[in-house]
């Protein structure tokens, strides 16, 4: 969900896009190897680009102080599992996005994260990769939240005409 952002964000809104791998996943890193007669990386900065967005591998705090200097138009954070030592971070962007399934088995773990946002839930946004629209649209009325369904995608890099309709319909 974060490449697949940051790509709309770059190739379509035409914005200066970050993307920080607040993670440990190593999957930015990765990325980088297989692509990298497509990336073009910076070593002072620590990122790479590809198609126009500028990826930061193991990032943090000075990354996101950097980028926000830099003057990009958008910055993509990707905190993977949510986990309390992120929650402060996560809380403090504009727009925060919960990506899970509700697929039957995973349902219990999206509505636990789900609730932990309380109430209050000005800025947070709901996707879905898996499910049934019968478990998406249960979990909707059970939870009280919307819930956008991510269209399949065969890459993270080819904005297809599904994705370009999902993301125009709260990014566009």
């Amino acid at each position: 969900m974060a490449i697949l952002t940051a790509n709309y964000c770059a190739g379509v809104l035409n914005q200066r896009t970050a993307v920080l791998e607040w993670n440990e996943s190593g999957d930015f890193g990765g990325l980088e190897r297989i692509l990298s007669k497509k990336a073009v990386t910076d070593s002072r900065s620590g990122s790479f680009n590809i198609m126009g967005a500028f990826y930061y591998k193991k990032a943090g705090k000075d990354e996101l102080l950097g980028c926000a200097a830099s003057g990009f138009n958008a910055i993509v954070i990707d905190f993977g599992i949510f986990r309390s030592e992120i929650q402060d971070e996560f809380l403090r962007c504009d727009r925060r996005f919960l990506v899970g399934s509700v697929s039957e088995w995973k349902l219990d773990a999206f509505a636990g994260l789900a609730s932990q946002t309380g109430t209050d839930r000005r800025g947070w946004e709901f996707f879905s990769a898996f499910g049934s629209r019968e478990a998406l649209k249960m979990t909707e009325k059970l939870l009280g939240i919307r819930i956008r369904r991510i269209p399949i995608a065969g890459s993270a890099f080819a904005i297809t005409e599904d994705i370009l309709d999902f993301f125009g319909t709260f990014l566009g």
